[in-house]
């Protein structure tokens, strides 16, 4: 009888191409194993992004800070096109190349499909994505219409952030 049974499950498949339900939930739990770890990894990779582009613009801005004290304040680094190229430059030149070979590490669960997509799904992808904006838009409209201190122009806002500290605007504005 043990012979039998042996012999039963070692079967990997029948006459038709199908495995047995013990094997095909055997891979299913397999493919959650993987698939549970790949996303943990990608998540990993995407704080590493944020971690490495926070470590560079502070240490941008710390260089910039103290390149300025050194030229006596003859370019205003701390512009808005400065702010920006600051926060951009880290971002893309250090902490983009890291995570992505950071993400190339991450091993793949399995092949994915050949996904054919036709006019159908482009119209719904359309759709959604329209909606979103729309939904965001809307939202934008709603929290400036409910915001603390309405009779603030855009200018003497700029002007508070030009005035303040560069580690104040670090913490307010980024």
């Amino acid at each position: 009888m043990t012979m039998k049974r042996a012999a039963f499950e070692d079967v990997r498949e029948n006459q038709w191409g199908q495995k047995p339900p013990w094997e095909r939930e055997r891979e299913e739990r397999e493919l959650e194993k993987r698939q549970r770890a790949q996303f943990s990894n990608v998540g990993l990779v995407a704080a590493a992004f944020m971690l490495a582009t926070l470590a560079g613009q502070v240490g941008m801005v710390v260089y910039v800070s103290i390149l300025d004290e050194i030229m006596g304040g003859a370019i205003d680094f701390f512009s808005s096109t400065g702010l920006m190229f600051m926060s951009a430059v880290p971002m893309y030149l250090i902490a983009f190349p890291i995570s992505l070979a950071l993400i190339q590490a991450v091993p793949k669960c399995r092949e994915k499909p050949a996904e054919v997509w036709g006019f159908g799904n482009f119209l719904a992808v359309l759709v959604i994505s329209l909606g979103i904006g729309l939904a965001g838009n809307l939202l934008g409209q709603l929290v400036e219409h409910f915001r603390p201190a309405p009779d603030i122009s855009g200018e003497e806002l700029e002007g508070f952030l030009k005035n303040s500290s560069v580690w104040v605007n670090l913490l307010v504005v980024a």
